[in-house]
């Protein structure tokens, strides 16, 4: 069986693929996506992000995401008889409209995605594998297997591998992916629990071999269980309720008994990174890219901005609307950012799992003398900025142009735009609300006097412009207090947002020639308007 081309073909519908597949629709694209699994896999991943929340913002699934995760979960931590509760919910970080660390397993935030997917008319094939690939100077051949055992050849101009560790697209294309085991291994599993847990609640032990947590899951039993370090079986191994109760005792000494176990697995932990994103007509995004320990629930939130970075580019390249070129920035981007969330990652998992005696000696006599000093804390700003996601920027990308100096402290080319309460037609909003019609948004801030007649070239490609200031009136965003206005410089400048809620232009001033020829050396010399949905 053969099909015609398809401009777009993602090999798996992990958080990763159903980002992507969504974030191409949303910006005018087609795509088919594809599933080897019948069903939902067990979650791995138990948190999103707010700057994930952030990104998923403008399709309109934040409220599902919501519903279905705790926006209000805590920590409960417990070492040596003492213990600690800690809000992840930061109230104090006030340029984001998603303040904290939304508890939510992984098989919800797929299930989320999917159904955004099946109402806007994109439908995932289950049980159907990619068998390999071959690429063409202008097109990719690829193989499927169904459900059943027949095959299926296709064509596609892009294909991408968000098909996990063991990607089937990543060794087709012949992408290296070095990389190496952690001496730890993860146990997991789904069961009862009773004793003194506490609902709603990451219930953490630290013990002198690593850390035990008990969450709530929504996977077939009221509990996830999760070990880092500690006797384990091997990997692969599905351990028995006995010997899981004697992991628990070591950790909990005994006040937690675990029962009607459901679902175990112990899984051999790797870390590595694609030696590239892009070969070719053949790209990567997820754990197909990179690999890095679970400290910090870091794994689904950087494939889901993978997705992000992605998506708008793969669209605006298949419809048109951007030249190839500019899918030459995805791996600058993003191969760095997994370099540094490995490096944050491991830097934490060596102090949760290391068997050197002085970590040992850390869990077992530090932590039991500073849970007193964190009960009823939340994490220090800077802290929480670093994990949510909030400081990832491209200031160095290709893909980001500044020709005048930015004053000191102002947002800069390639940083996050961040978020601000400002005042709309009267009514109070989040700034990013403005913004989430996909595509590209013009700020122009602190306006003085006429804006020049560029506005009408930036139509052409489909950019609308946004006058802030710090007095409310027709056809000004207000912001009040001044505090976004100083971020942005607090003079007169110009800030091209990208689709992915980056500043990919500044310059001070108000002219906005700058950032119609940015469009034009990004996209190409003569791109189509750029194509968007809602």
């Amino acid at each position: 069986m053969t099909t015609g081309p398809a401009p777009v073909l993602i090999v798996g519908a992990g958080p990763t693929g159903l980002t992507l597949a969504a974030q191409i629709h949303a910006h005018g694209g087609r795509v088919r996506i594809v599933e080897r699994r019948l069903a939902y896999r067990r979650s791995r991943a138990f948190v999103v992000h707010p700057r994930t929340l952030e990104l998923l913002a403008p399709l309109g699934v934040v409220p599902a995401l919501l519903a279905r995760g705790d926006p209000s979960a805590r920590a409960s931590l417990r070492a040596g008889g003492r213990s600690a509760s800690v809000r992840l919910a930061h109230p104090g970080i006030r340029d984001t409209a998603y303040p904290f660390l939304l508890a939510i397993a992984q098989v919800a935030v797929e299930q989320v995605l999917e159904a955004h997917l099946r109402k806007v008319g994109v439908r995932v094939e289950r049980g159907v594998e990619l068998v390999t690939l071959a690429q063409r100077p202008d097109i990719v051949e690829f193989w499927l297997r169904h459900r059943g055992g027949h095959r299926e050849r296709g064509e596609a101009r892009y294909v991408v591998g968000c098909d996990g560790a063991g990607s089937t697209v990543r060794r087709a294309a012949g992408i290296g992916f070095p990389g190496r085991d952690y001496r730890t291994t993860l146990l997991m599993a789904n069961l009862d629990a009773d004793g003194d847990l506490q609902k709603s609640t990451i219930n953490g032990y630290v013990g002198a071999d690593g850390l035990l947590f008990l969450f709530p899951s929504p996977d077939i039993a009221p509990w996830r269980l999760l070990v880092a370090g500690g006797p384990e079986p091997g990997a692969g191994a599905e351990p028995d309720l006995a010997t899981l109760q004697a992991v628990a005792d070591r950790f909990t000494g005994g006040t937690v008994r675990l029962r009607d176990l459901a679902w175990s697995t112990t899984v051999r932990l790797r870390r590595g990174r694609a030696v590239q994103y892009r070969r070719g007509r053949v790209l990567l995004a997820g754990d197909a890219a990179h690999l890095n320990s679970p400290a910090g629930g870091q794994g689904m939130n950087t494939g889901i901005q993978d997705a992000c970075n992605l998506g708008w580019k793969l669209a605006l390249v298949t419809t048109g609307a951007a030249a190839d070129r500019l899918l030459a920035t995805y791996h600058p981007e993003r191969s760095p950012v997994a370099r540094r969330v490995r490096q944050l990652t491991d830097l934490a998992f060596l102090v949760e799992t290391g068997g050197a005696a002085p970590l040992r000696w850390l869990r077992r006599y530090g932590a039991p003398l500073a849970l007193p000093l964190i009960d009823g804390r939340t994490v220090p700003g800077w802290a929480f900025r670093l994990l949510a996601g909030l400081t990832i920027g491209y200031r160095r990308s290709p893909a980001v142009a500044q020709p005048s100096a930015a004053p000191r402290r102002a947002l800069r080319a390639g940083d996050r735009l961040t978020d601000a309460v400002v005042i709309a037609d009267g009514q109070a909003r989040w700034l990013l609300e403005l913004l989430r019609p996909p595509g590209f948004h013009v700020l122009l801030s602190d306006p003085a006097g006429d804006v020049d007649d560029w506005t009408g070239e930036l139509a052409r490609f489909g950019v609308p412009v946004h006058r802030i200031g710090r007095i409310a009136r027709p056809g000004v965003i207000a912001n009040p207090g001044g505090s976004l206005l100083r971020r942005l410089g607090g003079g007169t400048a110009v800030y091209l947002i990208r689709p992915d809620g980056y500043i990919g232009y500044r310059s001070n001033g108000p002219e906005l020639t700058g950032a119609v020829r940015y469009l034009r050396d990004l996209l190409g010399p003569e791109p189509r308007e750029v194509p968007a949905r809602r």
